[in-house]
Protein backbone atom coordinates (compact mmCIF):
# COMPACT_ATOMS: atom_id res chain seq x y z
CA UNK A 1 0.00 0.00 0.00
CA UNK A 2 3.00 2.20 0.93
CA UNK A 3 4.58 1.67 -2.39
CA UNK A 4 1.74 2.26 -4.21
CA UNK A 5 1.18 5.45 -2.67
CA UNK A 6 4.71 6.54 -3.53
CA UNK A 7 4.11 5.38 -6.98
CA UNK A 8 0.74 7.81 -7.76
CA UNK A 9 2.53 10.47 -5.68
CA UNK A 10 5.54 10.04 -8.40
CA UNK A 11 2.96 9.91 -11.07
CA UNK A 12 1.13 13.27 -10.15
CA UNK A 13 4.01 15.01 -9.69
CA UNK A 14 5.20 13.72 -13.16
CA UNK A 15 1.88 15.19 -14.53
CA UNK A 16 2.16 18.58 -12.96
CA UNK A 17 5.71 18.48 -14.10
CA UNK A 18 4.99 17.91 -17.66
CA UNK A 19 2.11 20.15 -17.82
CA UNK A 20 4.49 22.92 -16.32
CA UNK A 21 6.73 22.05 -19.22
CA UNK A 22 4.73 21.76 -22.00
CA UNK A 23 2.79 25.29 -21.11
CA UNK A 24 6.76 26.95 -22.42
CA UNK A 25 7.00 24.93 -25.53
CA UNK A 26 4.60 26.25 -28.32
CA UNK A 27 3.83 24.33 -30.83
CA UNK A 28 5.20 20.89 -29.30
CA UNK A 29 4.55 18.46 -26.43
CA UNK A 30 6.94 16.61 -23.94
CA UNK A 31 6.02 12.86 -24.10
CA UNK A 32 7.93 10.00 -21.74
CA UNK A 33 7.61 6.57 -23.43
CA UNK A 34 8.46 4.18 -20.39
CA UNK A 35 8.80 1.11 -21.78
CA UNK A 36 11.48 2.14 -24.44
CA UNK A 37 13.00 4.80 -21.93
CA UNK A 38 12.66 7.45 -24.45
CA UNK A 39 12.10 11.50 -24.50
CA UNK A 40 10.11 12.76 -27.80
CA UNK A 41 9.01 16.35 -28.42
CA UNK A 42 5.99 15.95 -30.46
CA UNK A 43 5.01 18.35 -33.36
CA UNK A 44 1.44 19.34 -32.03
CA UNK A 45 0.81 21.21 -35.26
CA UNK A 46 1.24 18.40 -37.48
CA UNK A 47 1.16 15.00 -34.40
CA UNK A 48 4.73 14.29 -35.25
CA UNK A 49 7.68 13.76 -33.41
CA UNK A 50 10.65 16.67 -33.50
CA UNK A 51 13.32 14.89 -31.81
CA UNK A 52 13.48 11.85 -29.72
CA UNK A 53 16.30 10.54 -27.31
CA UNK A 54 16.47 6.65 -25.54
CA UNK A 55 17.73 7.09 -22.17
CA UNK A 56 20.11 4.21 -20.42
CA UNK A 57 18.31 2.35 -17.50
CA UNK A 58 20.28 4.71 -15.23
CA UNK A 59 19.65 7.95 -17.00
CA UNK A 60 15.51 6.81 -17.08
CA UNK A 61 15.90 6.23 -13.57
CA UNK A 62 17.84 9.26 -12.22
CA UNK A 63 15.14 11.63 -14.40
CA UNK A 64 12.49 9.83 -13.06
CA UNK A 65 14.41 10.34 -9.47
CA UNK A 66 14.83 14.22 -10.23
CA UNK A 67 11.00 14.59 -11.53
CA UNK A 68 9.77 13.28 -8.06
CA UNK A 69 11.29 15.87 -5.88
CA UNK A 70 10.30 18.68 -8.44
CA UNK A 71 10.39 21.32 -7.81
CA UNK A 72 12.61 20.48 -5.12
CA UNK A 73 16.39 19.41 -5.53
CA UNK A 74 17.53 15.79 -5.06
CA UNK A 75 19.61 15.05 -2.49
CA UNK A 76 23.26 13.51 -3.47
CA UNK A 77 22.86 10.14 -1.70
CA UNK A 78 19.48 9.62 -3.28
CA UNK A 79 20.83 9.80 -7.00
CA UNK A 80 23.60 7.48 -6.32
CA UNK A 81 21.36 4.74 -4.69
CA UNK A 82 18.97 5.11 -7.53
CA UNK A 83 21.99 3.40 -9.79
CA UNK A 84 23.57 1.60 -7.26
CA UNK A 85 22.24 -1.38 -5.34
CA UNK A 86 22.51 0.37 -2.35
CA UNK A 87 19.84 1.87 0.02
CA UNK A 88 19.55 6.12 0.64
CA UNK A 89 21.53 5.68 4.41
CA UNK A 90 24.13 3.19 3.00
CA UNK A 91 25.15 5.92 0.36
CA UNK A 92 24.54 8.58 3.07
CA UNK A 93 26.91 7.26 4.66
CA UNK A 94 29.43 6.62 1.84
CA UNK A 95 29.08 10.19 1.39
CA UNK A 96 29.98 11.33 4.10
CA UNK A 97 32.58 9.71 4.96
CA UNK A 98 33.96 10.76 1.21
CA UNK A 99 33.77 14.65 2.16
CA UNK A 100 35.45 13.65 5.60
CA UNK A 101 38.60 12.20 3.67
CA UNK A 102 39.18 14.44 0.33
CA UNK A 103 37.37 15.98 -2.55
CA UNK A 104 38.86 13.61 -5.57
CA UNK A 105 37.42 10.34 -2.99
CA UNK A 106 33.97 12.05 -3.04
CA UNK A 107 34.20 12.35 -6.87
CA UNK A 108 34.96 8.73 -7.13
CA UNK A 109 32.27 7.67 -5.01
CA UNK A 110 29.55 10.03 -6.39
CA UNK A 111 30.68 9.21 -10.29
CA UNK A 112 28.23 6.44 -11.16
CA UNK A 113 25.77 8.85 -10.53
CA UNK A 114 27.33 12.00 -11.89
CA UNK A 115 27.79 9.81 -15.30
CA UNK A 116 24.42 9.38 -15.47
CA UNK A 117 23.44 12.99 -14.74
CA UNK A 118 25.81 14.35 -17.36
CA UNK A 119 24.74 12.22 -19.79
CA UNK A 120 20.80 12.89 -18.81
CA UNK A 121 21.93 16.69 -19.35
CA UNK A 122 22.86 16.06 -22.55
CA UNK A 123 20.33 14.25 -24.01
CA UNK A 124 17.86 16.83 -22.36
CA UNK A 125 19.22 19.20 -23.87
CA UNK A 126 18.93 17.85 -27.35
CA UNK A 127 15.41 16.83 -26.93
CA UNK A 128 14.18 19.80 -24.71
CA UNK A 129 16.77 22.84 -24.04
CA UNK A 130 14.41 24.47 -21.55
CA UNK A 131 15.27 21.59 -19.59
CA UNK A 132 17.73 22.36 -17.00
CA UNK A 133 19.47 20.08 -14.26
CA UNK A 134 21.52 22.57 -11.92
CA UNK A 135 24.25 21.00 -9.13
CA UNK A 136 23.83 22.67 -5.99
CA UNK A 137 26.55 22.07 -3.81
CA UNK A 138 26.83 20.77 -0.97
CA UNK A 139 23.22 19.42 -2.03
CA UNK A 140 22.48 17.88 -4.83
CA UNK A 141 20.94 18.64 -8.49
CA UNK A 142 17.94 20.40 -9.34
CA UNK A 143 15.67 20.19 -12.16
CA UNK A 144 14.50 23.17 -13.74
CA UNK A 145 12.62 24.72 -16.79
CA UNK A 146 14.56 27.59 -17.84
CA UNK A 147 12.29 30.16 -19.61
CA UNK A 148 11.74 34.24 -19.05
CA UNK A 149 11.26 33.08 -15.10
CA UNK A 150 13.92 33.54 -12.62
CA UNK A 151 12.81 29.78 -10.38
CA UNK A 152 10.91 27.25 -11.13
CA UNK A 153 9.00 27.79 -7.90
CA UNK A 154 7.60 30.97 -9.45
CA UNK A 155 5.64 28.56 -12.88
CA UNK A 156 3.71 27.11 -10.22
CA UNK A 157 1.94 30.00 -8.67
CA UNK A 158 -0.04 30.87 -11.97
Amino acid sequence: MQQQNRNNATEDTTQRFLQELNKVLPDSRLILYGIQRTISLLDTQNSHIITQQRLTPNEWKTFFTLLAFYPNYTPYETLLSVVTSLSVEQCQRELQEAQRKERKYFKRVFRPAARAITNLRIKLEQVVPVLHIAPLPQCGYLLMIKSTRLYPYEARQE
